[in-house]
């Protein structure tokens, strides 16, 4: 612990030569003209901002690890529904086309065991997106990583068996994923659901638009510019 004369000698050396300081030859300092008697509110003070500086360090230096952490199983979950999406695939394709079939309640019928893996699929999407939409809005995660998952939640509205089953699954889900889910079933309702390109691209246009406007996150439309606008110029 440093004594007080080796205090008051140390910042009179570092402060010699400063112009708004002054040392005298009994070893006083001036700040600004005026002379400092009364040290104790002086160290006071730099112990708090001291003590302040490395509070603001390591609170830092742990965002950085929830967020890394955050990314890192947020990338985790999706590779295992991937992985679970890949596994099923012949049996969930007939669920997973952009129109609507003209017998849908007939095929549902028919397809009780497929039917279910089509709906197991979802809630473990929504799942995901609903930890992804909470950590954007708690800023755990950047607005670019939100903004990639972007296309993933257009993906999953494809899929004419989750438009057709979104009325009962949202009931399950946080205010932010019923938005933008709502959002994109009526997208669809307005645009059509017809299998064709163009549609395609306006609809994406029209969903990403509105997902930036329920988060309130500008990085999605810079991703909406970049992928279908600029690319058509």
């Amino acid at each position: 612990r440093m004594s007080h004369m080796a205090l008051k000698s140390l910042v009179a050396d570092l402060c010699d030569g400063l112009p708004i300081c002054s040392v005298h030859n009994d070893g006083d300092i001036a700040l600004f003209g005026i002379e400092i008697s009364n040290w104790a509110p002086f160290i006071a003070l730099a112990a708090f901002l001291v003590t302040l500086f490395f509070n603001w360090l390591t609170r830092r230096s742990s965002l950085r690890v929830e967020r890394s952490n955050a990314y890192f199983n947020l990338e985790m979950a999706s590779s295992t529904i991937f992985k679970y999406e890949a596994e099923h695939a012949d049996k969930i394709d007939m669920f997973r086309k952009v129109e609507t079939p003209e017998n849908p309640k007939e095929i549902i019928d028919k397809s009780t065991e497929n039917r279910l893996h089509a709906y197991n699929l979802y809630f473990q999407t929504l799942n995901l997106f609903e930890v992804c939409a909470r950590f954007r809005r708690q800023k755990i995660i950047n607005s670019d990583i939100f903004a990639s998952w972007i296309a993933w939640f257009y993906d999953t509205l494809d899929d004419w068996y989750f438009r057709d089953q979104w009325p009962d699954l949202r009931q399950n889900y946080t205010r932010d994923v019923r938005d933008i889910f709502d959002r994109g079933i009526k997208i669809f309702n307005e645009i059509g659901s017809r299998d064709d390109k163009t549609l395609d691209v306006r609809r994406r246009i029209a969903f990403y638009e509105g997902v930036a406007k329920i988060m309130k996150c500008k990085e999605i439309i810079k991703w909406k510019n970049e992928l279908y606008l600029e690319k058509e110029q």
